[in-house]
């Protein structure tokens, strides 16, 4: 890894948005074909742990490894070395409760920390997803966009025809 710094980007006449390409080129190449792998196969939940220090980083690129859904993903970065993902579909949904659950505990427990939040993550654009838990249930309050986004992978929504 290596810091560009303003310095070096004035000397090399390059923007920060050249530089931000180049790094989250090299993040992809750098990725291994292996990296995000079933956590949870009931709910179809992935998890990515390569422990190269850059699994939470690899969120920035993960519409670009792979994205099995339209309406994107739910995201989960607790700790550097560490992500869940959930791709967004009707089936998906019973998942969200446990990915809230794994973002916490390993937000608690895990070196590094980066946040206990799950983040709806779709065309490069990133919204929290807010999900509070109790003993007895998990409250979730999707955005507007969220549910139109799922409604269309939904039997009889706008995105299959019908």
């Amino acid at each position: 890894m290596t810091y560009v710094t303003d310095g070096m980007m004035v000397a090399a006449g390059e923007t920060p948005d050249h530089w931000l390409a180049v790094g989250l080129a090299n993040l992809r190449d750098a990725t291994p074909d292996d990296w995000l792998g079933v956590f949870h196969a009931d709910t179809g939940m992935l998890g990515g742990h390569a422990g190269d220090s850059y699994d939470a980083a690899r969120a920035l690129v993960l519409e670009q490894l792979g994205d099995p859904s339209p309406a994107g993903w739910l995201v989960a970065i607790p700790a550097r070395d560490w992500l869940f993902a959930l791709p967004v579909t009707p089936e998906s949904m019973p998942g969200v409760p446990l990915l809230k659950v794994l973002a916490e505990k390993s937000f608690a427990e895990d070196a590094y920390p980066i946040s206990a939040e799950v983040f709806w993550v779709r065309g490069g654009v990133w919204e929290r997803f807010p999900i509070t838990l109790t003993d007895e249930r998990a409250d979730v309050s999707p955005s507007d966009a969220f549910l139109a986004a799922l409604q269309e992978l939904a039997p009889g929504g706008a995105g299959d025809g019908a």
